[in-house]
């Protein structure tokens, strides 16, 4: 896979600073313009809605709710508008995409009121969507981009504008198709299991766990493979991290970015289970959480060693670059020392990551295999990034949607919010995600019905299932969760 070099962006934006208000007021409200060039996003600016001067009554959606940024929402007045000021050293025309949920048919303007230079455009679905808004003009100097409505069929959230100069435009799209890997083998595979298992967990019964080197010592990994057999799933997706930070590896960037290595494992278990998986013809993905830790209160020495910035939670706006070099440090190291072994990442929490430099970081994430799968997990809204692969599908079952891959298709997006991505689903078949707590019981949820119409449906669309069983700290999984994933086996996968 060759990647060719991003060339140097000629036309600069410079961002100037205001404060963020959240009074309601009949004044605009003045907002923060935070502009990241375009070497740090793939030659794109980003227009974070939470940064822009926005009129009365409109909001960011859980500003407090650090690190996680999410959007402006309360935007369903024709009135109402989202200013930006961006300084331009050379006129140029730009391509806009808009980052907004809507219901169909919501009609839009946007406008760059010193040139008088304007685009229309429409919704098309309901719900979030990526929406290709055509090209403005913008002036040498100082610019206003206003984002207004020409209707009132909805109230309307806005995460973003994405301008990139026209110039910039077809190296750019050559640029993510060459990145692009192919998701045929992923997308034949049916089925998979999920597990959010690591030093968390605790024995089915007590509250007392074993340390991280006594669990990678003591697990038994030819009786899991087993197990992932007897299942019939041709895939595992795993845990590198998730409701703590600790990985059952070493990791000497993890270790260097806190000073000590109380967070690795001294064996390399997460190599050697993924090594014998992949020996018995099952591939092998790792699932990974940022270490934010909302559940204690992202005070932890890892998440300290970030040094994330207050305000980016909310105006979507701050310095992150010590957190993006650690992260790329480290998932860099992770996929090197897996190689071959390591077929894809599931970043979660990719509203954290957004705006991102994610054309470099899908570099570091292929280290060591240059055809491994990658996807960011963007909840209910449409994509961060074209540098990706795979749909995330959190919570969701494979079933039809808007841009789904018809009947004999190869599972790929067509249209919609997550085009050209392989559609993916991952959903739990107990009540949670993963053992974290003590005496925590694993009761199943679904029924053998429910789980074949769904992979029925999955199969005849090319769209792979990942069913997320819990484990105990030993290994042990529930017998009822095993029979159905069995059941799906012997009647589905026997078909074949």
């Amino acid at each position: 896979m060759r990647y060719k070099k991003m060339k140097t962006f000629p036309f600069i934006l410079i961002f100037m600073f205001t404060t963020v208000l959240y009074a309601q007021t009949d004044e605009l409200e003045k907002g923060v313009v935070d502009i990241n060039l375009n070497k740090q996003t793939d030659n794109i600016t980003v227009l974070m809605a939470a940064s822009s001067t926005m009129s009365q009554g409109l909001t960011v959606k859980w500003p407090d709710k650090s690190p996680k940024h999410f959007w402006v929402e309360g935007f369903n007045d024709i009135n109402q508008s989202l200013e930006w000021k961006v300084n331009v050293k050379k006129s140029g025309r730009f391509h806009v995409d808009v980052l907004l949920s809507a219901k169909p048919q919501e009609q839009f303007e946007i406008q760059v009121l010193n040139n008088g230079s304007n685009l229309l455009f429409t919704s098309s679905i309901d719900g979030w969507d990526k929406i290709d808004g055509g090209m403005i003009s913008l002036s040498k100097g100082e610019n206003i981009i206003r984002l207004i409505k020409k209707t009132n069929k909805s109230n309307v959230s806005v995460k973003s504008l994405e301008l990139i100069e026209e110039d910039e435009l077809r190296d750019y799209r050559k640029r993510v198709e060459q990145f692009k890997v192919s998701t045929d083998r992923f997308a034949g595979t049916g089925y998979g299991l999920m597990f959010q298992y690591g030093p968390w967990a605790y024995p089915q019964k007590g509250e007392e766990r074993k340390t991280m080197d006594e669990m990678a010592r003591d697990f038994d990994i030819n009786k899991f493979v087993a197990m992932v057999k007897e299942t019939g799933a041709s895939y595992v997706i795993w845990s590198l991290t998730w409701w703590d930070y600790k990985l059952m590896m070493p990791s000497k960037s993890v270790d260097r970015i806190i000073g000590n290595s109380e967070r690795t494992s001294s064996e390399n278990f997460i190599g050697k289970l993924a090594h014998e998986l992949k020996a018995n013809d099952i591939r092998f993905m790792l699932y990974y959480h940022l270490g934010h830790a909302s559940h204690m209160g992202g005070k932890t020495d890892w998440w300290q060693a970030q040094q994330w910035p207050e305000e980016f939670a909310a105006t979507g706006s701050g310095q992150r670059d010590v957190f993006f070099a650690n992260w790329m440090a480290v998932i860099k190291e992770i996929g090197e020392n897996l190689g071959e072994d390591l077929d894809g990442w599931f970043f979660d929490d990719g509203l954290v990551y957004y705006p991102a430099p994610f054309e470099k970081m899908g570099l570091a994430a292929r280290a060591g295999n240059s055809n491994r799968l990658i996807s960011y997990n963007p909840w209910i809204c449409a994509d961060y990034t074209e540098f990706q692969d795979v749909y995330f599908g959190e919570g969701s079952h494979g079933e039809v949607r808007a841009g789904s891959a018809p009947i004999g298709g190869n599972g790929v997006f067509k249209s919609g919010p997550h085009k050209g991505l392989l559609q993916h689903s991952m959903f739990i078949m107990e009540g949670d995600w993963g053992i974290h707590k003590p005496n925590q019981e694993i009761e199943t949820k679904i029924s053998k019905e429910d789980a074949l119409k769904w992979l029925n449906s999955a199969k005849e669309r090319n769209v792979p299932l990942s069913f997320n069983l819990l484990m105990w700290e030993d290994g042990g999984v529930a017998a009822s969760s095993v029979e159905i994933l069995k059941e799906l086996k012997n009647k589905v996968l026997k078909k074949e």
